[in-house]
């Protein structure tokens, strides 16, 4: 790599990190404008940078999206000359109708832009150094959480949050209806910290011993959130994950016994640390297991997203949809709401704003990492860090069933270094007692690598595969 590529790729690189960073002061504004706006806007901006020089790469997966973006462009633009969704916005609505939508277009086109950049830096061996990025930022995110967390009920100095909160009202005191007070952190909601947390905490998992107080912090933190779908939705994740790599296996038992230490670790450190509410004295096992007795004995629908459930009962989507965002103000029209209403879930959002063909798209786009997998099972279940990989991209795509509609940069990290690690793997895999394969090298953009094949003679051979 010549001197200017590197210096290209690393400034490309720090681009990404300023997403993150804008992604996660998510409850602070600057002039008006929130932060996570502007990391929006940056990750087209580090597409351009990235790809000014060369030609955007392709791969499994980004043809879904931009497909999905093209559709839904011309849907929207369809039902904006009509001019019928317009008088629909809400009176607590923090933005006029077009920038509304614009909105959500300028989230696809940086999920579009983001996953593009990562794929690039990635193909060039800048994965270890995304990686250490993401737990350090995890780590800081986790004790400026904290800190807060502790201003909060001592009375200590915060920065003030300067962004609207997710109801549409300036906020104002910080408050919970829990029985604890939560770990609120720099986000809007102590949810979207816990969603937030995921990639983090995997990557940490994946570096073993070494990381291992960042595990904790994290995971401690986590808990402290009180949220149902962050524990739960990284619960699953596991759970998931370790049937996929066969839970039978003994490094599968080690990974299981060693995380249930940690995770018996760090409830015990948080359930230490948390303040309940005078008189209630619950703790964070108390109200999980509330929570989830409602949800076992009724469904999501017994939940606190039974307005959504209800709106699905009734509202039978359609093939092409009403367009990004409309779905969300006939949803806020049908439950009488001052404030735009959330589907909370990715898959009925895009059910209802692009129909049956958005859906099919998405559901293409989202499968994508997964079939990759199982075409290459035998050789990718071999590396230790896959589970924690695998299992943070279930965990996120438990998280779009319950408490989000749109893409994230975490989510999108967690697709492309997934894809990417199993995009190294041979799609075959030979009988293990004539010969060993060792992938020795795929960082490069031709997608040539080098493969050490040692026969069962002892006879080394190298060969060139494209």
């Amino acid at each position: 790599m010549t001197e200017t590529k590197h210096i290209h790729y690393r400034n490309t690189l720090r681009l990404v990190f300023l997403c993150f960073i804008c992604n996660a002061l998510a409850a602070y504004s600057l002039f008006g404008i929130p932060l996570p706006w502007m990391g929006l806007a940056l990750a087209p901006v580090a597409a351009v940078v990235c790809f000014a020089r060369t030609g955007i790469p392709s791969f499994p997966g980004h043809g879904f999206l931009l497909v999905y973006a093209i559709y839904a462009l011309l849907l929207n633009l369809y039902y904006y000359v009509g001019g019928q969704f317009e008088t629909l916005m809400p009176s607590l609505s923090t933005t006029p109708y077009t920038v509304f939508i614009s909105l959500r277009f300028l989230t696809i086109i940086s999920a579009f832009s983001f996953l593009t950049v990562l794929w690039f830096l990635l193909r060039q061996g800048m994965g270890e150094q995304l990686k250490r990025f993401l737990i350090g930022l995890g780590c800081i995110v986790s004790i400026v959480g904290l800190y807060i967390y502790a201003a909060q009920k001592l009375g200590l100095p915060e920065l003030p949050r300067t962004r609207v909160g997710t109801t549409g009202l300036a906020v104002g005191e910080v408050r919970f209806t829990y029985a604890f007070h939560r770990v609120l952190g720099t986000f809007r909601e102590p949810s979207h910290l816990a969603e937030w947390l995921i990639l983090p905490i995997f990557l940490a998992f994946s570096e073993g011993k070494k990381r291992l107080l960042s595990q904790i912090l994290m995971s401690v933190t986590m808990l402290m959130t009180g949220s149902m779908t962050g524990i739960c939705s990284s619960a699953i994740g596991v759970i998931a994950a370790l049937i996929f790599f066969n839970p039978l296996k003994g490094k599968q038992i080690k990974i299981i016994c060693s995380m249930l230490i940690l995770a018996s670790l760090s409830l015990f450190v948080a359930q230490s640390s948390i303040y309940s509410n005078p008189g209630e004295e619950k703790g964070i096992l108390d109200v999980l297991e509330e929570r989830t007795a409602v949800i076992f004995k009724g469904g999501l629908a017994a939940s606190n997203r039974d307005y959504i459930y209800d709106y699905v009962k009734n509202n039978p989507p359609s093939l092409f949809g009403v367009g990004l965002g409309n779905a969300n103000l006939l949803l806020a029209q049908y439950r009488n709401s001052d404030a735009v209403s959330s589907f909370l879930n990715i898959f009925f959002a895009t059910l209802y704003s692009t129909g049956i063909l958005g859906l099919t798209l998405i559901a293409c786009f989202f499968f994508t990492p997964i079939y990759q997998a199982l075409k290459r099972r035998r050789a990718f279940v071999r590396e230790r860090k896959n589970v924690f990989l695998f299992a943070a991209y279930i965990s996120y795509c438990a998280v779009y069933c319950v408490a989000s509609e749109e893409l994230t940069f975490a989510f999108i990290t967690t697709y492309a270094l997934l894809l990417n690690s199993v995009l190294k793997m041979k799609t075959t895999f030979p009988n293990d007692d004539k010969v060993s394969i060792e992938l020795i090298a795929t960082d490069d953009l031709s997608g040539a690598s080098e493969i050490g094949v040692r026969f069962s003679d002892g006879r080394p051979e190298t060969t060139k595969r494209k």
